[in-house]
């Protein structure tokens, strides 16, 4: 069984993994960087429907950012190489993988449509998803702590947007991932 945790930036995911671990007798997934792009290559080979519809739907949302688009190309390879080590390992637990992608790939309002013809090359029962949920200020509290503010540098206004934004997908992912997956919420504040 693979555990994903899904929830925006700064809610908990990272702490959480350790305990999913042990109480699910899964190791932790992690992949070195020189694994990435082999890993990313095999998952591609072994569903390539799948990385299809993941690519172009990155490609969809990224054409018109250069910036971004490099920069979400590379998370999804890193997300794609956890879900295939974890399928090598006969399960484990991905702090950031596939459902995560669907989150931070879009810089406006989510369609469940997209996102759905991607769930449904998934098969349910290979799936634990941990929801991961915090309050606004305690994620960006974690995320001033570990300096890693998400789109900080652009101004205030914009990372209120980005925040509203991430909120508002989460929300509707949730909505679709408990709908398909079996799933848990775990309050992280």
């Amino acid at each position: 069984m693979i555990v994903e945790l899904f929830g925006p930036s700064g809610s908990g995911k990272s702490y959480l993994v350790p305990g999913l671990a042990a109480q699910h007798h899964v190791p932790v997934i992690d992949v070195a960087f020189g694994q990435k792009h082999f890993l990313a290559a095999l998952f591609a080979l072994r569903r390539p429907r799948l990385t299809y519809r993941l690519v172009r739907l990155w490609h969809l949302k990224t054409r018109d950012d250069r910036t971004l688009r490099r920069k979400k190309l590379y998370r999804l390879i890193s997300f794609l190489s956890k879900e295939q080590k974890a399928r090598l390992r006969r399960g484990g637990v991905i702090d950031e993988g596939l459902f995560q992608f669907f989150l931070i790939l879009h810089e406006q309002k989510v369609s469940p449509a997209e996102i759905e013809e991607c769930l449904a090359l998934l098969r349910s029962e290979d799936y634990l998803v941990c929801i991961v949920e915090s309050g606004r200020e305690t994620r960006l509290r974690r995320m001033r702590e570990r300096n890693k503010i998400s789109r900080g540098g652009l101004g205030e206004a914009y990372q209120k947007r980005w925040q509203d934004t991430l909120e508002t997908n989460a929300a509707e992912l949730k909505t679709l991932l408990t709908s398909r997956f079996t799933c848990t919420v775990q309050r992280n504040d």
